[in-house]
């Protein structure tokens, strides 16, 4: 499984998550090689759903993302630390955001999302 993208347009992004971010605390993000989906579900029990679509050109001057599974990675994340991912990549002029394996105990990895310095 692997997602590296180069942010060209992190204040786009960051307003996107901003909106899912006054509806609910986590949700998901599903990659795919054409597009980037953001799909958030109320914490409430029958509360609003709310699912975006974007191209990742508007986004990404860079994006690759494959995996076993039809090259598309969907991972549940807490919305806060996506906005703390963004408001760095943000500061920087330019950042690469990859999907990195975080094996915390045996047998159970998690993967986060890194923001590196771009060495364009």
């Amino acid at each position: 499984m692997q997602f590296q993208a180069q942010v060209i347009n992190s204040s786009l992004f960051v307003r996107i998550v901003q909106c899912i971010e006054r509806q609910s605390k986590t949700a998901v993000l599903m990659l795919t090689p054409t597009w980037l989906h953001i799909i958030m579900v109320s914490d409430t029990e029958g509360g609003l759903q709310m699912w975006s679509d974007v191209d990742p050109q508007a986004l990404f001057a860079s994006y690759r993302v494959e995996s076993l599974h039809n090259n598309k990675i969907h991972l549940e994340f807490h919305i806060d630390n996506l906005q703390r991912v963004l408001r760095s990549a943000h500061s920087s002029q330019s950042a690469v955001l990859k999907l990195t394996k975080v094996c915390r105990a045996p047998d159970t990895p998690h993967y986060c999302v890194k923001t590196f310095p771009c060495k364009c």
